[in-house]
């Protein structure tokens, strides 16, 4: 398990319980933060006020200064932070681990989740172990798009469960689905392929994604590339024996590929060619890192 999530406190006694807590992994979203709380409260409040909200500072100093301002106007926000980076999944589970509610919602913290959605997710456990919110369109282009209906169709065949790729983390969760998580080294990297797998009844609710108010969007390429190894690595940790002889053939590539374009005199052509080699070869040399570093998380 990653180091990151060691530095997470501790699950704490559930005497106190709440009704709902709403999960909220922090980077790079200190601008909308307080807005997503406050619009969380207005929706929530009509049914209960026993809401917690639990932020997760992903070793962002500018996310912890305002979770803890928050936290000191509202006792109902909990401050976590991770000393190192762990990223979205990682933040995810260590506020899982300490979330109290009867009734636990993850969502992003970009208002790209929103709060007006929360209720119907809620309303749609009464027949349901976890909702998970489905985009209505997607604005990715179609390389990304095509990409991730492949990658989606691969990890459905590897983990034994059909995945839909508009599916997103935004989701809410029973007490008994969140009890059943390993916790502490055991915990999962990715709560909806663990929750998935357990075979806990699901149901999707069908939501609009807003542009983001704010910032810019983590999942570039080279990061949805990152996390759809994680994916395959931590639904198949045998995967993760790929990394060696990817690694070799990717310095092979590399070698090779300046090789030829000095042989051939540095040429247009080969020079091209050449950096079509490199670059694939470069590509295939981070996917083995990724795949050796997931392969240790896991272990």
């Amino acid at each position: 398990m990653s180091p990151a999530l060691d530095d997470a406190v501790q699950p704490l006694a559930r005497e106190d319980v709440v009704d709902v807590s709403v999960v909220v992994p922090c980077r790079a979203v200190d601008k909308t933060l307080p807005t997503l709380v406050a619009e969380v409260e207005a929706v929530l409040a009509p049914r209960t006020e026993r809401v917690e909200f639990v932020l997760v500072a992903d070793a962002s100093d500018a996310d912890a200064a305002v979770i803890d301002s928050l936290a000191a106007r509202d006792r109902r926000v909990r401050a976590l932070r991770l000393s190192r980076r762990g990223g979205q999944h990682i933040a995810t589970a260590a506020g899982l681990q300490v979330a109290r509610g009867a009734v636990v919602v993850v969502m992003d913290g970009d208002l790209q989740h929103r709060p007006t959605d929360v209720p119907r997710l809620i309303d749609a456990l009464d027949d349901a172990d976890v909702a998970i919110a489905r985009r209505a369109t997607r604005s990715e282009g179609l390389v990304v798009r095509l990409g991730s209906a492949a990658f989606f169709a691969l990890l459905s065949v590897v983990v034994g469960v059909r995945l839909d790729p508009a599916l997103s983390s935004f989701s809410a969760l029973r007490r008994g689905v969140v009890d059943a998580l390993p916790h502490g080294r055991g915990a999962p990297r990715h709560h909806l392929l663990e929750v998935l797998r357990a075979g806990h009844t699901a149901k999707t609710v069908t939501v609009a994604f807003p542009a983001r108010a704010a910032g810019t969007s983590a999942y570039a390429l080279a990061h949805r590339v990152v996390v759809a190894v994680d994916l395959l690595i931590v639904a198949r940790p045998a995967l993760a024996a790929l990394a060696l002889p990817l690694g070799v053939a990717s310095v092979a590539g590399v070698a090779s590929s300046v090789l030829l374009a000095t042989t051939l005199q540095l040429q247009a052509a080969a020079v091209s060619f050449g950096t079509v080699l490199a670059t694939m070869s470069a590509s295939a040399a981070l996917l083995a890192w990724r795949c050796h570093r997931a392969w240790r998380s896991a272990t």
